[in-house]
């Protein structure tokens, strides 16, 4: 488990040396717009399975963690794909925006999962 741990430590480092890097020779985000974009992704992960053990009796776990990796796709899909919200004049650029639409979809997801596998597991 340590050697994991390092070895995930040492990627992430190398991760954000590129990042840096490509910030500094082409910059077209900000530092702050790039860290609100993964809190934002964070919490469209986060919201489900918050709401779904507030609210709902016997949860199923698989249902609850499905519907956050889908959350995290619609967001970071939407805002590197630039993709737009039919009928409004959003954009997926804005991670409001597509943490919103990632957070809707990662419920009705959630919703339907419960529905079909059931309770506790």
């Amino acid at each position: 488990m340590i050697l994991i741990n390092r070895a995930v430590i040492g990627i992430l480092g190398i991760v954000a040396v590129l990042m840096t890097y490509d910030q500094l020779i082409n910059p077209k985000l900000s530092v702050a717009i790039f860290a609100q974009n993964g809190v934002y992704a964070y919490f469209s992960a986060a919201f489900v399975p918050i709401i779904f053990g507030m609210f709902m009796k016997d949860v199923n776990k698989t249902a609850v963690i499905i519907s956050s990796f889908i959350a995290v796709i619609v967001h970071f899909t939407m805002y590197y794909g630039k993709l737009t919200v039919p009928f409004t004049v959003a954009t997926g650029e804005n991670p409001g925006v597509a943490a919103a639409v990632a957070i809707l979809i990662s419920i009705f997801s959630g919703l339907i999962l419960q529905k079909i596998l059931g309770g506790r597991k």
